[in-house]
């Protein structure tokens, strides 16, 4: 890998290195830092073996910028170091993991204070927000990688266009904002989905029957919607009763449904909200697998369903 780095780099970066431009003074030393960094082919950051996003970090300062560093300066980390930390430290709050982004090693290096550490902070601050700017913009787990299935290639926004809006922005959270999903219609189903999905198991309880189901349906059909499948299936999909909670009467290839079916304490249940856009392939399903308990249902995760990100493609 520590080859394949150095020749895309050297493919990528003849030109800017035989024509270098001008670097601020409060910029020389991190610079000259970065530039043998990049030249060396060395792996300051990620994984060597795994890792091919380096590659475009590497090309980024090489062929782009000439080695002038946008989080950092020879006296230390700027103000925008801390801010895009910050900005990292909240991606609970779109769905994301913080610590995807690096942000204990983030962190640990913010007093640093010679040209190679500085350095080696530019590069890792580069690629923490490329990966969290792509995650934000296209989702993390991409269709094809959820099901082989899945034919939809996701929308990206490149690195270049990433590091850009960074450096040009007077905040990071704003500009995060404008490479956040604008998907109204899908961000309708999905709020539909979830307080359907949210009802029936904070309502259903042992003693009730398939016949109750039907009013958790209510909001599906006030938003013109149907359901594509049973919202309260067995523990197996299709394969174990129950099988209740249809806007439309099923069709001649699906399982038939089960309304006189009694939900009793003990039972494995998954709860499938899939609403679907009528005349239209455009839908959503929110799910989640429950045992009915003497309380009602109990959910075998703790993950909230509210943090789920609905992104275009």
């Amino acid at each position: 890998m520590k080859n394949s780095v150095w020749l895309a780099v050297c493919a990528w970066a003849f030109l800017a290195w035989g024509t270098p431009g001008a670097i601020a003074a409060d910029n020389e030393k991190v610079a000259a830092e970065l530039r043998a960094i990049i030249d060396s082919g060395e792996p300051a950051i990620g994984n060597e073996d795994s890792d091919e996003r380096i590659v475009e970090v590497y090309v980024f300062y090489a062929a782009d910028r000439n080695f002038k560093p946008l989080w950092v300066r020879d006296s230390g980390p700027k103000a925008k170091s801390r801010e895009v930390l910050a900005v990292f430290k909240a991606a609970g709050e779109m769905g994301l993991n913080p610590g995807n982004y690096r942000v204990v090693e983030i962190e640990k290096r913010l007093n640093a204070s010679t040209p190679r550490e500085l350095a080696e902070l530019e590069l890792l601050l580069s690629r923490a927000f490329i990966d969290f700017g792509r995650d934000v913009s296209r989702g993390r787990i991409l269709p094809s990688s959820a099901s082989s299935e899945n034919a939809i290639v996701a929308r990206e926004i490149g690195p270049l266009t990433l590091i850009d809006g960074a450096e040009t922005s007077d905040s990071i959270a704003e500009f995060v904002k404008t490479i956040e999903p604008d998907t109204p219609e899908y961000r309708r189903l999905f709020d539909v989905a979830v307080d359907v999905h949210d009802r029936v198991i904070a309502e259903l309880r042992p003693g009730m029957t398939g016949r109750d189901v039907d009013r958790w349906l209510e909001p599906f059909r006030s938003a013109g919607c149907r359901n594509a499948t049973a919202l309260i299936g067995g523990w197996s999909t299709y394969n174990h009763a129950p099988n209740v909670g249809l806007v439309d009467p099923p069709g001649p290839t699906s399982p038939p449904t089960t309304p006189d079916f009694r939900f009793e304490v003990g039972q494995c249940l998954t709860i499938i909200a899939f609403p679907v856009i009528r005349d239209t392939q455009k839908g959503l399903w929110v799910g989640t697998t429950c045992v009915v308990t003497d309380d009602g249902l109990e959910k075998l995760h703790d993950f909230p369903v509210t943090q789920l990100r609905v992104v275009p493609v």
